[in-house]
C-alpha cells in the first residue's frame, strides 16, 4: 500500500513562499506521511546552492518522523551537476530523483533519442548511488503519433531497471486519455503517482481530490492493484485557503484508501 505524500510546490507556487520547514510543519500536522521536494523557490527554478542545505532538511524530516518520497531536480543541473544533485538527494534521504520535464528543443524527431541516451547515463550514476531515476510526464510526453508517444521512445532506449515513471493523472486527463488504463499500460514502470483533480473539462484548474470531474476513486483502486510506492498529492492555486485544501486531499485519501474518516 502507497505512502501518502505532499509535493512541496503545492504551497510553493500558491504562497510564493520558500519557508519550506514551516511547509513541512504543517503537512505533518495534517498526517501527511512524507515530503517530496523540488529545486523551485520564489516562483522559479534554482541551482541546488540556493536551496535549505540538505542537512538541515534532513534534521527537520527526522524530527517530524517523516520520510522524504523523493526530489524533483531539473534536466540542467542533472547533466551538468549530478554528483551535486546525488549527494544531496543521499542526504535527504531521497529514494527517487524525479526529471519533471525536458527543454523544448529536446522533445521530438531526432532530439528525443539523443536526450534519452543522456537520461541513460544519469539513470546509471543513480543506481550506482543507490537512487531511482523516475520520469514525470506532462502532455507532450503522453501524447501519441502514430500509435506511439515520446514517452515509448524513452522506455525503448532506457531499461526499467534504470528508468521508473511517476505518472501525473492530471495531464493524462487534460490529453482525453482514460488515466486508468495509462496507470495499467506502463505499470512496470510506475514508481509513484501525482495525485490532482481538473476542476473542469475547459479550465487547466486543479481542484480538491474528489470535487473535480476526474475518476480519482479509480486511479486509487488501480494505483492499489499495481502496488505503488508513494501517493503524492499535488494541487497547483486553488479558490480558497491552500492548506485546508490540501488537508482535506490528504483526509480523502486516507479515507478512500480505508485508513481514516473525514472529520
Amino acid at each position: 500500500m502507497g505512502k501518502i505524500g505532499i509535493q512541496l510546490i503545492s504551497t510553493l507556487l500558491s504562497k510564493r513562499d520558500d519557508n519550506i520547514f514551516y511547509m513541512m510543519e504543517r503537512f505533518a500536522k495534517m498526517g501527511y506521511e512524507g515530503i517530496e521536494f523540488i529545486d523551485f523557490r520564489q516562483g522559479e527554478f534554482i541551482s541546488l546552492d540556493k536551496l535549505d542545505p540538505a542537512r538541515e532538511i534532513r534534521k527537520k524530516l527526522d524530527g517530524l518522523g517523516l520520510p522524504c518520497s523523493g526530489m524533483h531536480v531539473q534536466w540542467n543541473t542533472l547533466v551538468n551537476e549530478l554528483s551535486k544533485a546525488l549527494d544531496y538527494n543521499l542526504e535527504i534521504g531521497s529514494p527517487y530523483i524525479v526529471l519533471t520535464r525536458l527543454p523544448f528543443d529536446k522533445r521530438f524527431d531526432d532530439n528525443l533519442p539523443k536526450a534519452c541516451e543522456t537520461i541513460y547515463g544519469i539513470a546509471e550514476q543513480c543506481k550506482k548511488n543507490g537512487i531511482r531515476l523516475c520520469f514525470h510526464n506532462h502532455d507532450w510526453s503522453v501524447v501519441e503519433h502514430d500509435g506511439r508517444c515520446p514517452l515509448d521512445t524513452m522506455f525503448d532506449i532506457v531499461p526499467a531497471d534504470l528508468l521508473s515513471l511517476q505518472v501525473e493523472v492530471f495531464w493524462i486527463e487534460c490529453c482525453g486519455m482514460d488515466a486508468v488504463k495509462f496507470l495499467y499500460k506502463y505499470q512496470d514502470r510506475i514508481k509513484s503517482i501525482h495525485f490532482t483533480d481538473k476542476l473542469n473539462k475547459v479550465e487547466l484548474r486543479h481542484t480538491e481530490l474528489g470535487r473535480g470531474i476526474m475518476d480519482i476513486k479509480g486511479i486509487i483502486d488501480a494505483s492499489e492493484r499495481i502496488g505503488l510506492d508513494w501517493y503524492n498529492v499535488e494541487q497547483e492555486y486553488c479558490k480558497g485557503d491552500m492548506y485546508a485544501s490540501l488537508e482535506y486531499d490528504c483526509k480523502y485519501l486516507k479515507k478512500t484508501l480505508g485508513r481514516a474518516g473525514l472529520q
